[in-house]
């Protein structure tokens, strides 16, 4: 059961690499409005945001599988 687990947890891994593989790789429209640009402060760019909630799944993934910091 438990390697069940991990091989849909590995598709859904590869098939969120691949979405975001996409979105980074997809043309942006300079025209279209983009949430949250209207606030002031600074603004992080999305691609860094991005790869910064995939490596937040991957360490939550790591963690509860035992991966990372496991007994």
């Amino acid at each position: 059961m438990a390697r069940l687990i991990l091989i849909l947890a590995g598709v859904a891994a590869l098939v969120l690499v691949a979405a975001i593989i996409a979105r980074l790789s997809a043309p942006l429209d300079p025209g279209a409005p983009r949430p949250g640009s209207s606030g002031g402060g600074r603004q992080v760019p999305d691609s860094v945001k991005t790869m910064a909630y995939a490596l937040l799944i991957v360490l939550m993934f790591g963690v509860v599988t035992g991966w990372l910091g496991g007994l």
